[in-house]
């Protein structure tokens, strides 16, 4: 059943059918939060999921970068939190996101990268610099410490180092079993301990972002398209909300608002500009960076702003057809470029950003995961610095790829249990067995029931769902492998016999 059918089930049962929109949102969210409490219930195996995260080896200024032969040195200045390397470091230009948040070391001594320059040459530490001043420094290091969970993963199943995806390297010593969890400080663990493989992952506080706040109101102009333009069409409605990101990794949502285009005159081409502000009507911006006297974090540094709109929405009304189904805004120009996959950002001395056209609010972009804004996160011990195969550069064959300049690949399978998305329109279905949606209108009825005060009916849906739930535990419910210990052989007058009672399972 869609999220549609569940509805209409649910108003039928109950018999009352009112086709107010503040009721049927109300209904949804229901049905969303059985579905939720369902879904997280117990270790369902349909709420399993794989999925590859890159490992990214140390970045040293040993090894050539950018394709050449020079050897990137770093401009250092004591007290200073800004440095800037001397030739472009190809790994930095695939996303800048992937470095934020994670470890340079330099003299010695590390620091919390804040925020990396698009260009792979700049920059910026949480903390100020605390080294000799030097114009060449070669003792430098990236360390990708941490690893960001997918967002939608609330418990780890399994880590490990598989012969996959790339089966022709696989580990000297064949198969490698999974990685196991470690507590950090009980066992001693050494942070900067590296090797060819890690062998276990340590689990290390969550990172919790602040939620964004409110809009400003928008500006609309009105400006000749370029040939290739595709532009918001006059008298459209969209909406819009906003979120924080702090080292690639994005908050809750903001308060959302309506951008009405309006009138436009022929030929022309709306440009929208959204404005972030705080709830004291102040614009969303750290202070100007000076590097003579900002040598600690001000307020809101390094916490970029990231755009998303309402995908089920009715553009002509400005109504929503149901729940926000949020999707990023992307930053791609009206030609293809290599920042179409990017999400809409404004750094942290921006408090707006521009809207040109429909390219930026496109129909497939990646949704929110809608969730509360902690981010899992693990740290691998030790730190893999080995990889299985080295790309070259691609900008001899696509050149608007220069941003994979370099990879040297290797993966983490990683096998965990998900948070399911939001039913949002009329036709999304529950992310489980059909079985399990009649589950779902027993759970909205057992609250309404309540809710209404009805304590019989309530109890009724109530032991129904826990009898079914029950039934399908032993169809759904993840377990682990059985092994069998082989029978034993023994003599008798007859000879050797086997003894059949002898065989028995071990778990």
């Amino acid at each position: 059943m869609n999220l549609k059918e569940l509805r209409n089930k649910v108003k039928n049962i109950t018999d009352y059918n009112p086709e107010i929109q503040t009721y049927l949102d109300d209904l949804d969210a229901l049905i969303n939060d059985a579905y939720n409490q369902l879904y997280l219930s117990k270790r369902w195996n349909f709420g399993r999921k794989t999925e590859f995260l890159n490992i990214y080896p140390d970045i040293a200024p040993e090894v050539p970068h950018g394709g050449g032969a020079a050897v990137p040195n770093l401009n250092v200045l004591d007290g200073r939190r800004d440095c800037t390397f001397s030739a472009v470091v190809s790994e930095l230009l695939e996303d800048p996101r992937i470095w934020e948040g994670q470890i340079i070391e330099i003299q010695g001594r590390e620091y919390t990268i804040e925020t990396v320059a698009d260009t792979g040459v700049g920059i910026r530490t949480v903390e100020p610099l605390r080294c000799t001043t030097t114009s060449d420094d070669l003792t430098w290091k990236l360390k990708h410490r941490f690893y960001h969970l997918p967002p939608d993963a609330i418990e780890i199943l399994g880590l490990c180092h598989r012969d996959a995806p790339v089966p022709a390297k696989n580990p000297l010593w064949g198969k490698k079993i999974g990685l196991v969890a470690r507590r950090d400080e009980e066992l001693n663990l050494r942070e900067d301990y590296t090797a060819e493989f890690s062998e276990a992952y340590v689990l290390v506080p969550p990172i919790d972002i602040p939620a964004g706040m409110k809009w400003g109101t928008p500006v609309i102009t009105a400006v000749g398209p370029p040939p290739t333009t595709t532009p918001f069409l006059a008298n459209t409605k969209w909406e819009f909300t906003w979120a924080f990101e702090i080292g690639g990794i994005i908050g809750p949502l903001s308060d959302p608002h309506t951008v009405d285009i309006g009138n436009v005159e022929d030929n022309t081409s709306p440009v929208v500009t959204l404005h972030f502000e705080t709830w004291d009507d102040r614009p969303v911006r750290a202070k100007t960076y000076d590097p003579a006297v900002d040598i600690y974090q001000n307020d809101f540094e390094g916490m970029k702003k990231v755009v998303f709109y309402n995908s089920n929405y009715d553009h002509a009304t400005g109504t929503r057809k149901g729940l926000p189904c949020w999707r990023q805004v992307g930053s791609g120009a009206a030609t293809a470029s290599r920042n179409d996959w990017l999400p809409m950002t404004a750094t942290d001395e921006e408090s707006s950003v521009v809207l040109n056209g429909l390219f930026n609010v496109h129909v497939g972009a990646p949704r929110y995961q809608e969730w509360d804004g902690q981010h899992l996160r693990i740290r691998p011990y030790p730190r893999p610095q080995g990889f299985e195969k080295e790309y070259a550069a691609a900008a001899a064959v696509v050149p608007s790829m220069t941003y994979l300049n370099r990879r040297k690949f290797r993966q983490y399978e990683l096998r965990y249990q998900r948070k399911p998305y939001r039913l949002c329109s009329s036709t999304d279905s529950p992310e489980m067995p059909y079985e399990f949606h009649q589950l779902i209108v027993y759970k909205v009825l057992h609250e309404c029931f309540v809710k209404g005060g009805n304590a019989a009916m309530a109890g009724m849906y109530d032991k129904k769902m826990f009898d079914a739930i029950k039934i399908l535990e032993r169809r759904y419910v993840d377990r682990a492998d059985t092994f069998w210990q082989r029978g034993q052989f023994g003599m008798e007058r007859r000879g050797i016999v086997y003894d059949y009672n002898s065989l028995r399972k071990i778990n």
